[in-house]
């Protein structure tokens, strides 16, 4: 069943996604691999807790570890991890890694809403490629800049398919264009029309990597963010994070992330493009920035990818 994001509510409905987006073999389980690709995402692996430590416990350290642990019950190996287990092994992996058992928690929720997140990151990119282009009306596409953008992503429209598009919708061809509400059914005509269907929505949201102006809102952000870890911190821009950083935990979520941009930076850009930016910073996909991340990020010329 398919879950959104604001279904996810605690771990045990965590798990549930993670089951139905991890379970490669599509036996309804997850396995011990499985379960190591989960933990990788999060980022709980370390010098002291890595992948090997989670074979070793469930193919020759099971039985001395339950024992270890006050477990009666045997842990389950590649036959398949259930909730119960995957709790018991992120509570080691809690304590491997000195952090309390809500803020690893944490880490796997915030995981789980995004991969459950998936057409929702769709949109974002969309909202994007369509501001962008949007060059004489800030809020509607005209057929002119719709055939540029078909141009720039190499979609093989003419111009006088595009005009015979735009011609059935309001505000088409004689008025200002169509807003995004009518640019997304734009693209699903189109996309029934040249065969790609429901392909074209993720062809065109991938348009956002070749925009200049993704890459003028990354420099811009990071030199409003050197410019301010600077006038606090001087030449210590780790103290300018640390104080972004509510809970203290070395990282900001996607939250905390957004509330530094329009507090301490007074940015005014969309929240769809400032979402682009933490993943574009976001290298590991874990849906966090550590403060390490972040001082890189400031302190590199050079565009993550």
């Amino acid at each position: 069943v398919a879950m959104a994001p604001e279904d996810i509510k605690c771990l045990e409905s965590a798990f549930e996604m993670h089951k139905a987006a991890f379970d490669l073999d599509g036996d309804g389980t997850i396995s011990m691999e499985e379960l190591i690709i989960i933990f990788e995402r999060c980022r709980l692996f370390n010098d002291h807790f890595s992948p090997q430590k989670i074979r070793d416990y469930f193919r020759t350290w099971a039985d001395g570890c339950n024992h270890h642990m006050g477990l009666s019950e045997p842990m389950i190996g590649d036959d398949g991890i259930g909730f119960p287990e995957f709790n018991r092994v992120l509570r080691w992996a809690a304590d491997m890694n000195r952090i309390d058992f809500e803020r690893c928690s944490a880490k796997v929720v915030r995981l789980s809403k995004r991969l459950c997140d998936k057409e929702a990151s769709v949109q974002r990119r969309l909202e994007v490629v369509f501001d962008s282009f949007c060059k004489k009306h800030p809020s509607n596409m005209n057929a002119f800049e719709f055939g540029r953008l078909c141009r720039k992503i190499e979609l093989q429209l003419s111009m006088g398919d595009i005009f015979s598009f735009f011609s059935e919708l309001p505000g088409g061809v004689q008025g200002e264009g169509v807003d995004f509400a009518g640019f997304v059914k734009l693209l699903g005509d189109v996309g029934e029309q040249i065969g790609m269907r429901e392909d074209v929505y993720p062809t065109v949201a991938r348009a956002v990597e070749l925009l200049d102006t993704d890459e003028e809102t990354i420099n811009r952000v990071r030199m409003r963010m050197r410019h301010s870890a600077t006038v606090v911190g001087g030449t210590d821009w780790r103290k300018f994070f640390q104080d972004c950083d509510p809970d203290g935990s070395g990282e900001l979520d996607y939250d905390e992330f957004l509330d530094l941009c329009r507090t301490k930076l007074h940015l005014t850009d969309k929240d769809s493009h400032l979402r682009l930016l933490f993943e574009r910073i976001d290298k590991d996909g874990s849906d966090s920035l550590s403060i390490d991340e972040l001082i890189a990020f400031v302190a590199s010329g050079d565009t993550p990818h």
